[in-house]
C-alpha cells in the first residue's frame, strides 16, 4: 500500500528503497526561501517515474489524497530535497530560524489531513538536537490544527535516555 512519509534528512535512501521495490513515489519539498513572499506554502514537486524537471505548486492547491489513491507514495521532505533543489535546503542556523518563523506554512493541509487521519510515527527523528527539536515541534504543532487526533509514536533507539523519555512523553507521544 503506498506511504506517507515526511523525511528530515537530506539523504535519497527512501527514494532509493522505494524504487528498489518498484514503487511508485512523489517527493514534495517546501521552497524554503522564507525571505521571498512569493515562495511561501510553495513545494517542489517530483515524481518518481517522470523524466520531467521538478515543478513548483501552491502547497494549498495539492491534495495529496489523489497521489494516494494513484499508488503513489509520498515522501515529505521538510528540510528541503537535494535532489530537487540545492537552494533551498535548511542548512544554517539563519535558515532554521526563518523556518520557524513561517511554521505555518511549513506542510500543506491536505497532507496534514492524511497524516491525522493515518496516524503519525517519528522514525529517525532524535531529540538531541535543538534543529530536530524544531522539526518535531513544527509537525506536532501543524497536526494539532486539525480536530482529528490520531495515535502519535515515536521509534527512537535512545527512548530509554532521561531527556528523549521526556520529550516524546512531554508532547504526547508514545515512545
Amino acid at each position: 500500500a503506498p506511504l506517507v512519509l515526511i523525511a528530515s534528512a537530506y539523504t535519497q535512501l527512501v527514494d532509493q528503497a522505494l524504487s528498489a521495490q518498484q514503487k511508485k513515489f512523489v517527493v514534495l519539498s517546501p521552497l524554503n526561501d522564507w525571505e521571498k513572499s512569493e515562495h511561501a506554502g510553495k513545494l517542489w514537486l517530483r515524481y518518481s517515474d517522470a523524466d520531467t524537471l521538478p515543478q513548483a505548486v501552491n502547497g494549498e492547491d495539492l491534495d495529496c489524497l489523489k497521489f494516494l489513491t494513484g499508488g503513489y507514495s509520498l515522501i515529505y521532505k521538510i528540510r528541503g530535497d537535494v535532489k530537487l533543489d540545492q537552494q533551498h535546503l535548511l542548512l544554517s542556523e539563519n535558515h532554521y530560524f526563518k523556518f520557524a518563523c513561517h511554521i505555518q506554512h511549513a506542510i500543506p493541509n491536505s497532507l496534514l489531513n492524511l497524516i491525522n487521519a493515518l496516524g503519525l510515527w517519528f522514525i529517525g527523528h532524535h531529540p538531541k538536537n535543538w534543529e530536530d527539536r524544531l522539526i518535531i515541534q513544527t509537525i506536532l504543532q501543524q497536526c494539532q490544527r486539525s480536530e482529528r487526533r490520531t495515535d502519535r509514536m515515536a521509534i527512537d533507539e535512545g527512548a530509554t535516555d532521561r531527556f528523549i523519555k521526556t520529550f516524546w512523553q512531554y508532547r504526547g507521544v508514545n515512545s
